[in-house]
């Protein structure tokens, strides 16, 4: 079983298809403005470590955003070096972006969803039952 903890400490930079910024999450505990509004953000996304040529290969460019994920180091500062392309996937659920994950050969994902409130957790994209079960490890929950 994958330890989720080591995917834990990043930050993430959302974008469009041009490369501007939509939203940035600046790591663990965090979750954004874009992704905290329920009105303009999706229901279920998933942050999926594939880059943005590979997922558009499997689903439509309009379900899909541009992300860079940002190494910290351990008093949460960016480290430049080690920048990473990932995609933001607008999930009809859980397994859907599961599949995604595991069509482009990825083993974990980080799966946010808004019921109330929004959650982001990091999660085994070979385990079919949905969170909390399972292996995973939280990322943002929103505190009341």
């Amino acid at each position: 079983m994958t330890d989720m903890k080591q995917y834990l400490n990043y930050a993430f930079e959302i974008n469009d298809e041009n490369g501007n910024q939509i939203d940035k999450i600046y790591g663990p505990g965090e979750i954004g403005l874009w992704l905290l509004n329920p009105e303009v953000a999706p229901m279920f996304a998933a942050i999926i470590p594939a880059s943005y040529a590979t997922a558009i290969s499997h689903r439509d460019k309009d379900s899909l955003k541009k992300v860079v994920r940002i190494p910290l180091d351990i008093k949460g500062n960016e480290i430049e070096t080690g920048k990473e392309e990932m995609v933001l996937f607008d999930a009809k659920n859980e397994q859907d972006a599961k599949s995604l994950a595991r069509e482009t050969g990825c083993g974990y994902l980080y799966w946010s969803e808004w019921d109330g409130a929004r959650v982001m957790v990091i999660v085994d994209a070979d385990n079919n039952e949905e969170w909390p079960k399972g292996n995973f490890e939280p990322y943002y929950v929103e505190e009341d």
